[in-house]
């Protein structure tokens, strides 16, 4: 994922921010937020369907800090 891809998509879903708010931040239009997400969720969906998911012991074991 890129850092703009991330950046849409922390404000996004994670800061829970309109669309909008989103293009205002990154000084682009919704459209292109919207895209952006859109492009960024599905890579992130390939890259985790083939990832077992073992709850939180994965992160514990690598090092990881939960917050």
């Amino acid at each position: 994922m890129t850092r703009r891809e991330r950046a849409a998509v922390v404000l996004r879903y994670l800061d829970d921010r309109t669309e909008a708010d989103v293009a205002h931040m990154l000084q682009t239009r919704v459209g292109t937020v919207k895209a952006t997400c859109h492009k960024a969720l599905r890579k992130l969906r390939r890259e985790l369907q083939d990832k077992p998911f073992d709850g939180l012991q994965t992160a514990a074991q690598d090092g990881s800090q939960i917050r």
